[in-house]
């Protein structure tokens, strides 16, 4: 399949030295392509189709995971090499995520003379 993807793979280790031993290590590749090759098909975790934006394969659904939410994964490890992969081939960029507005409330303190004075909190 031509278009652009993006291909997720995790393998597992387990650890067989040291502190963590017996416990599973994940290593994660991320590949930005251009054609979902066979060995995508089977060894991938994801594969997002960054041009319909929707997943083609998806072995982490049981986590409950959509594509947004790996879109998310993505722009936190790998925002520059992401946002690169999509002005590239042309593909929309996600929406900037909103600033909070931080409102400033203004409370009156009597101060010991008697008279007001404003405050921000």
């Amino acid at each position: 399949m031509k278009g652009a993807y993006i291909v997720l793979t995790h393998k597992y280790t387990p650890v067989l030295q040291g502190p963590d031993k017996g416990k599973t290590q994940v290593h994660e590749t991320c590949e930005f392509v251009d054609r979902v090759r066979d060995k995508h098909l089977y060894e991938a975790t994801v594969i997002m189709d960054v041009y319909k934006r929707k997943l083609l394969k998806n072995r982490a659904k049981e986590q409950g995971a959509v594509y947004e939410d790996m879109e998310a994964h993505m722009i936190k490890g790998y925002a520059d090499k992401y946002t690169e992969f999509l002005k590239l081939v042309g593909a929309p960029l996600p929406p900037e995520p909103e600033t909070p507005v931080v409102e400033t409330a203004e409370a009156v303190t009597e101060v010991s003379d008697g008279s007001e004075r404003q405050e921000q909190a």
